[in-house]
């Protein structure tokens, strides 16, 4: 199922790169057309970014390493991911142009698998979240959410002004009860403010099946969702996860009677593309 030749996902003045643009080979190159800030969540010597003179600029694990409040900036030009790997291995990059919308934003790169980490995004509007694993749970919003009630989308927050929101919260109690699954390795929380206090919870546990109880919702992503209609095909693949099926969820209710609805925009136009409840 889902088999591509690249998992290169490309936005207007932004691009997401992973391991499936190095298979069969052992460079990818990507551009800075002007300054630009590069993220991984992925730690290893074994790849690297080398500029076109094959000038040695970091290793994964040093640009793993650098500062949240600090990124590393690349001066214009064109670079490359190059593999010292003899096998493929997995990987997240995410390239920022510096004239991209919220270029200042906060990007949090340290997902640590079968932990929950709470992520402070006090005064900060948007928090973006990165992974090199299939995917990760976000929940646990909370703080200042009544004056601005926050959304989730599927990209970096350079693309969330042109792209659609996975879950826009209606109220602050319906922004603390909803959990979120994120099939993919790039995620982004607009608080709709950058005043007040913002908290959000992310784990590394998103195959887990939620069992949801009257009150709460759940947000489930279709894996490789990207929702930006100027990327128009790309799709984030990641093997692992296109070939799985989604965890099945369980709604509790002790009354034993319970309403359900389900929002879809999306036609259906295959049996393979239908929702079964």
């Amino acid at each position: 199922c889902c088999t591509t030749v690249s998992a290169r996902v490309t936005f207007e003045k932004a691009e997401v790169i992973d391991h499936g643009d190095l298979k069969n080979t052992k460079k990818v190159g990507f551009a800075c057309r002007v300054d630009c800030r590069v993220y991984t969540p992925t730690s290893t010597d074994y790849l690297k970014i080398i500029d076109q003179n094959d000038k040695l600029i970091t290793t994964f694990t040093d640009l793993f390493k650098v500062p949240v409040k600090t990124p590393l900036e690349l001066q214009a030009g064109n670079y490359f991911v190059n593999s010292m790997s003899a096998g493929n291995l997995d990987f997240m990059l995410y390239v920022v142009q510096k004239d991209a919308d919220n270029y200042n934003s906060l990007v949090y790169n340290n997902l640590l698998l079968n932990t929950d980490q709470q992520i402070d995004a006090t005064n900060q509007r948007f928090v973006t979240m990165i992974t090199d694993l299939q995917g990760f749970r976000v929940f646990g919003l909370s703080g200042d959410l009544d004056k601005a009630k926050p959304s989730l989308y599927a990209v970096g927050a350079d693309s969330v002004a042109k792209c659609r929101p996975v879950f826009s919260a209606i109220s602050r109690d319906n922004a603390e009860r909803t959990s979120f699954t994120i099939s993919g390795p790039i995620g982004t929380v607009d608080f709709g403010t950058d005043q007040g206090i913002h908290m959000v919870t992310i784990g590394s546990d998103y195959y887990t099946p939620p069992s949801t109880s009257v009150g709460t919702s759940t947000v489930v992503v279709s894996p490789g969702f990207v929702g930006c209609l100027s990327t128009g095909n790309q799709m984030y693949t990641n093997e692992h996860t296109l070939n799985k099926d989604l965890p099945k969820y369980t709604i509790n209710n002790p009354d034993g009677i319970l309403p359900l609805k389900l929002n879809a925009d999306y036609s259906i136009q295959s049996a393979a593309a239908a929702v079964e409840i």
